[in-house]
């Protein structure tokens, strides 16, 4: 797992043909890369942890706990 800074944003105004306005999604970086002009909103931060493989999505098979048997009576 690794650790990404996720930000709301001022995007330009040119994208909605209106005055700029706040992301409604928090985005990384380099997502925000993609509106020219964007304006980082620094107090909004948000860290997420993210998975950096598969077996990360899913759980590492050493992290796996079986459940324990019922006990019959």
């Amino acid at each position: 797992m690794r650790p990404v800074e996720f930000f709301s944003w001022m995007l330009p105004g040119e994208i909605a043909g209106a005055r700029p306005f706040e992301s409604r999604y928090k985005m990384t970086r380099e997502q925000a890369a993609a509106y020219p002009g964007a304006r980082c909103i620094e107090s909004s931060r948000e860290v997420r942890m993210l998975a950096d493989d598969e077996a990360d999505r899913h759980g590492r098979p050493s992290q796996v706990v079986a459940p324990k048997p019922l006990d019959s009576p």
